[in-house]
């Protein structure tokens, strides 16, 4: 993200599109969206430089350009190696575009973000109308970084949002936020404050999260966590998995599968274990250590295995992360 606004910003002061390669690839090995990102982006440079289209439309047309042969590339790759042209995750998550999928994506908004990060929000999108109505005058590399933050908070909200905690689709376009934020304040007169209550509330809103919704273990409890589980010993687990509350959860669920693994290979040990998991970190990561490919796990939510991506019981089911998926009313059975 940061080399390519380092190589826009280069370009539009030269006019030159040659930087924008390197980069603009970066950004399409790095994330799977970054095809639709990167084309809204230029969209929305575009309709906010439309007053200077006569100096800029090169510009856009050669980024474009650059994107198009770029992302042919990649996807014939995908396909010769990966027989897909996009990630697993992505068509695990992905159910097209629909008004409920914005719907989704508004809600993520509003439950996964810091009150911080909506002003953030909120004054790129103010900043970016005014400047499109004429109300606001800056300079045209401020324009780029402005759309390329609105191009991905346009798609955080038609994505429909991120199956994960802690707002992450926000991480790459926070600092530029910051950024944009902190040079149109410079025109307030009381700029001083409102960077200071800014300060104030991200500090607030750090010490809240690190005391009541971060995974992690506080400082000061680390020296009283028991080293043991229910009688359980934790020798051969990690220091991270033991002091993260949510890891630490699933110790003893490993333990109850290995011993139901066990039962089952003694009764044929020839036999592969099938465990069907929407957990597909800790608990697979030891069960596959321990037996090998003697245990297979089947990935509910198809973020790493196609079983469900593929399987036509699941085609009608929804895919968004605030209802996901209704195990609890299929039935699924066989070998």
């Amino acid at each position: 993200m940061f080399a390519l606004l380092n190589a826009g910003t280069s370009a539009l002061q030269t006019l030159q599109n040659s930087r924008l390669w390197l980069s603009s690839g970066l950004c399409l090995l790095s994330r799977p969206e970054a095809l639709f990102f990167l084309i809204a982006a230029a969209v929305s440079f575009g309709l906010l430089s439309f007053r200077k289209w006569h100096s800029v439309r090169g510009f856009i047309f050669g980024w474009l350009i650059i994107i198009t042969v770029l992302s042919v590339s990649l996807f014939a790759f995908r396909i010769l190696y990966f027989d897909a042209l996009f990630p697993q995750p992505v068509y695990a998550k992905s159910a097209g575009l629909s008004l409920e999928k914005i719907g989704f994506g508004f809600i993520y908004f509003a439950w996964s973000a810091q009150l911080s990060i909506i002003i953030f929000s909120l004054f790129a999108i103010v900043a970016g109308l005014c400047i499109f109505i004429g109300r606001l005058s800056i300079p045209i590399n401020v324009q780029f970084i402005l759309s390329v933050v609105l191009a991905y908070l346009a798609f955080i909200i038609t994505s429909g949002g991120d199956w994960m905690n802690g707002g992450r689709f926000f991480s790459h376009i926070i600092p530029l936020m910051i950024g944009i934020f902190l040079f149109f304040t410079q025109r307030f007169k009381n700029k001083k404050w409102i960077n200071a209550v800014l300060i104030a509330l991200m500090i607030s809103e750090t010490a809240v999260f690190s005391l009541k919704l971060s995974s992690g273990i506080p400082w000061y409890q680390v020296n009283t966590i028991q080293p043991s589980i229910n009688n359980r010993s934790l020798d051969h687990y990690h220091y991270t998995e033991i002091h993260n509350m949510i890891n630490r959860k699933d110790i003893p669920l490993i333990e109850a599968l290995q011993k139901a693994v066990d039962q089952q290979l003694a009764q044929n040990p020839d036999k592969v274990v099938n465990i069907l998991s929407i957990q597909m970190g800790m608990p697979p990561y030891h069960l596959r250590k321990h037996y090998g490919d003697k245990v297979y796990f089947i990935d509910m939510r198809g973020l790493t295995t196609k079983h469900v991506t593929e399987c036509h019981i699941f085609d009608s089911t929804p895919r968004n992360w605030f209802l996901g998926y209704p195990y609890s009313t299929l039935i699924i059975s066989g070998q």
